[in-house]
């Protein structure tokens, strides 16, 4: 796996991380997920790939009704997965395990079912991962977590959440799943005697509204959504959020 990358100019090392595509959910928004993969596969910039967990459904009758309103079965969801993504598989650095497409089978049967998706893309499956990549012989370290406990309502409150459950890694940048939003903030910190930035990012989800369990609790709407964090030679990051009702608001489907 190349850790190294040489960055001339103005070009950018391009970082995605895809996370909640529960993919086999009836509210999983292929188009929209389908739209994410394109602009990957069609970006010629360097880029790595992060898969920070419930990339699958896996729907229990333990929790809701999910066993009963997922579009098709967990073998057909693990399929479907393989094949979107095999594509893409150079690029993909590690799947974190989620709530969803690991922990509820392995509780039952200790079977890691995140560990079959890992072993297609030949990355590593975990719950947690860092990793140091080489950025003009820079050291810039990332940290992924699929993440834990309740979503806060409030973008900043979910920020907050972010920054606090991640902050003991010393990353230059860290993405969160779980909370099914995108969204980034940014903090100062003294780093070998100068100034950088520290950037914390919520990755995404891939959850219509309509029909989904959000609107069945009348839970505020938060647009399908995924990340690129782009990142120059100087090591100075920024953050493009690909919100569905911006870059396809036909695919939106909220009543």
């Amino acid at each position: 796996m190349n850790n190294s990358f040489k960055l001339k100019d103005d070009e950018k090392l391009h970082i995605y991380c895809l996370s909640d595509t529960h993919i086999g959910s009836n509210v999983f928004n292929e188009d929209y997920f389908q739209y994410a993969l394109n602009i990957i596969e069609n970006d010629s910039s360097e880029k790595i790939i992060y898969l920070n967990g419930d990339i699958l459904e896996v729907g229990s009758r333990k929790v809701g009704n999910s066993a009963f309103t997922q579009k098709v079965n967990v073998n057909k969801q693990l399929d479907t997965a393989i094949e979107y993504l095999k594509p893409l598989k150079k690029n993909i650095r590690c799947c974190t395990k989620g709530n969803h497409d690991s922990l509820r089978i392995k509780k039952d049967y200790d079977f890691d079912l995140n560990q079959v998706l890992a072993s297609a893309f030949g990355c590593e499956s975990t719950s947690q991962f860092i990793e140091t990549l080489n950025i003009n012989n820079q050291p810039y370290t990332v940290y992924c977590t699929h993440g834990k406990g309740s979503a806060p309502k409030e973008p900043h409150l979910a920020l907050g959440k972010v920054v606090r459950e991640t902050s003991h890694v010393a990353s230059y940048l860290s993405f969160y799943g779980h909370i099914h939003r995108a969204d980034y903030i940014q903090k100062v910190a003294v780093i070998n005697g100068e100034y950088k930035r520290r950037t914390f990012v919520i990755s995404g989800h891939f959850l219509s509204y309509k029909d989904s369990y959000a609107e069945e609790m009348g839970l505020k709407p938060v647009p399908e959504a995924f990340t690129r964090v782009d990142v120059d030679k100087n090591l100075n990051t920024s953050v493009k959020v690909f919100n569905i009702d911006e870059q396809c608001p036909e695919m939106v489907n909220l009543l």
